[in-house]
């Protein structure tokens, strides 16, 4: 299978050598947003990245937390997680549904030590 990960913009910890590593060699593993509707999360970092799998080339963001990376192709997470990672970075993953599809959120969390 072919697969190729091109970094187009990397912002804190996925702007390392240790997450461009791991793009190098294939061991990025993600879940994707669906999946991950309704948990908490610690986010440290986000990769824009072009990604050729198949003879299919596709744009998606990683966005590492706490527990892992999750993907998505959403512009809506991903600006909220722009507007919050500086200053409190746990958040909740929220889904609402729209007139043109499922939309995400990452919701802050607020009273909870937002560093751990």
């Amino acid at each position: 299978m072919e697969y190729e990960v091109t970094i187009k913009k990397s912002v804190g910890s996925c702007d390392s050598e240790l997450f461009k590593e791991m793009v190098k060699r294939g061991d990025l593993q993600a879940t994707k947003i669906k999946d991950a509707v309704g948990n908490k999360y610690l986010f440290t970092g986000y990769a824009d990245c072009e990604v050729k799998a198949n003879g299919k080339k596709f744009n998606v963001t990683y966005y590492a937390t706490d527990d892992g990376f999750i993907s998505s192709g959403s512009e809506i997470f991903k600006k909220s997680v722009e507007a919050y990672m500086s200053y409190n970075k746990r958040c909740k993953v929220e889904s609402k549904t729209t007139e043109n599809g499922t939309t995400f959120k990452a919701v802050p969390i607020l009273g909870e030590n937002n560093e751990e």
